[in-house]
């Protein structure tokens, strides 16, 4: 059995190491040698510590503290002999002597350091998206592949007089004149092959919850959401209210 561990241990491409319970290291496979860019005889100098960056080692020290915890894991940034820095997931679990006390720890490391790097960028772009949606007199909103509301931007309420609430999982047709439903229709299921910018808007009446008629100017585009549960497609509609140029325009 400790020959087949060895070999599974050595030859795992993920990073693994046996620690005491003070941090220090008692063994670590080559992945682990190969992801910090020390010699194994080096680290067998260091400790878990040593390779934490300094605003995580307070954290770290927490959880080694907590001796009653057996299994854990937690996400947090490393140091590399270097000093480049990167995200590691590490899942922790102890082995306890014969009076229940910890013995020895075994780590395994996952780098996801580019994980991080693209969640970051995505939430930067959400928040830039988010920044423009609240301070906007555009109503934007996103239908989902069947054609209902799955997001809707915060002046919603002043344009439609419905809350966000009462718009949001509700099919798109259901605020629109029965008669201009085909032309809405039409449009929408025709945002995938347009590249026409004038075949990606549309006119249209909006039934105010009131009951009046308020004209939308409406842009769209269909885009690829992959990380959604909406098979990867979603329709972005950006809206101005166009109510008072169109009766300007009847008046002349």
């Amino acid at each position: 059995r400790h020959f087949q561990f060895r070999t599974i241990f050595e030859k795992n491409g993920v990073a693994m190491a046996i620690s005491h319970p003070n941090g220090s290291f008692k063994d670590v496979n080559q992945a682990f040698v190969d992801l910090f860019g020390y010699s194994r005889s080096e680290l067998m100098e260091l400790s878990v510590f040593d390779l934490s960056d300094p605003e995580s080692q307070e954290e770290t020290k927490r959880w080694m503290d907590k001796k009653e915890i057996l299994d854990f894991q937690t996400i947090k940034k490393y140091v590399r002999k270097d000093g480049t820095p990167f995200w590691g997931r590490i899942k922790t679990t102890r082995v306890s002597g014969n009076k229940g006390e910890v013995v020895l720890q075994f780590g395994v490391l996952e780098n996801i350091d580019e994980l991080m790097k693209t969640t970051e960028a995505l939430r930067a772009s959400e928040n830039r998206y988010r920044l423009i949606a609240e301070n906007t007199t555009d109503l934007i909103t996103l239908l989902d592949d069947g054609f209902r509301f799955v997001y809707v931007s915060p002046n919603v309420k002043e344009i439609t007089g419905f809350s966000r609430k009462q718009l949001l999982e509700k099919p798109i047709f259901e605020f629109f004149q029965p008669q201009d439903v085909p032309s809405l229709l039409s449009f929408l299921e025709g945002l995938d092959q347009n590249t026409n910018p004038e075949k990606q808007s549309i006119e249209i009446r909006f039934k105010r919850k009131d009951g009046s008629l308020k004209w939308l100017e409406t842009k769209g585009v269909s885009i690829d959401d992959h990380a959604s549960e909406t098979n990867g497609k979603l329709i972005q509609l950006i809206s101005s209210d166009v109510t008072e140029k169109r009766k300007a325009e009847k008046a002349l």
